[in-house]
């Protein structure tokens, strides 16, 4: 049983979701922000049940608006300002009076600019393609290193959150530097997203990184 168009799905093996906007040859559609469309067969799809129809989202729109309507039938009592000497005011916490001292100006404003500014985790190439070292020492600088045994699935979990970083920034194409040795990375790589539809694999350029990366180009469309 397929999808229905306004669905809302999550892509396989993968934190990304979106609604099933149109389904043209055999291929779904699903757009995963406004405008922005990626696609999918029905096997890299995992239907979540909520249909979104343009009724109901204005209808949801309606109700979010009405709630946060409060009714003020009974206008309230406007405050009486405190007599000098009502017994309501209270002098056991006193007042705090300003410093009076040597002015030292404005203060500045420590790493204000680092803080606005969005922190990039992946490196770029030379030609502004954003890399991902899978090698174990570049994945874990600090030493702390997997068993062997665990280090193929975590390397997979990097590129599963990679891919899907890139995705969101809208990325045309990005690198998977996984090295030569045995071939077992890349060939697992390979076999997880060679045929899937949003994606296209290749071998990377030799003359820069030799047999041992992945050019991956992601298939999204923008929709005005």
């Amino acid at each position: 049983m397929g999808f229905r168009i306004g669905q809302r799905v999550m892509f396989r093996d993968s934190r990304l979701q979106g609604i099933v906007r149109s389904y043209q040859n055999q291929t779904y559609f699903v757009e995963i922000e406004p405008g922005f469309e990626i696609p999918a067969k029905q096997s890299e799809l995992i239907g979540l049940g909520a249909t979104h129809t343009p009724e109901k989202v204005q209808k949801s729109k309606e109700v979010s608006k009405n709630a946060g309507v409060k009714k003020t039938d009974i206008s309230p009592e406007p405050k009486k300002d405190a007599m000098p000497n009502s017994p309501e005011l209270s002098w056991e916490k006193k007042p705090s009076f300003p410093k009076v001292g040597r002015s030292k100006g404005p203060v500045k404003a420590k790493n204000v600019d680092k803080a606005n500014k969005e922190t990039i985790p992946y490196p770029t190439s030379a030609k502004g393609v954003y890399e991902l070292d899978l090698h174990l020492h570049a994945l874990y600088p600090e030493g702390q290193m997997p068993q062997s045994q665990h280090a193929l699935k975590l390397q997979l979990d990097q590129v599963r959150l990679f891919l899907d970083w890139a995705v969101e920034k809208r990325c045309k194409e990005v690198i998977l530097i996984h090295g030569v040795g045995q071939g077992k990375l890349k060939e697992a790589i390979w076999q997880e997203y060679e045929h899937r539809t949003w994606l296209d694999l290749e071998d990377a350029p030799y003359g820069v990184y030799g047999r041992g990366a992945t050019r991956v180009r992601l298939r999204a469309q923008l929709k005005n």
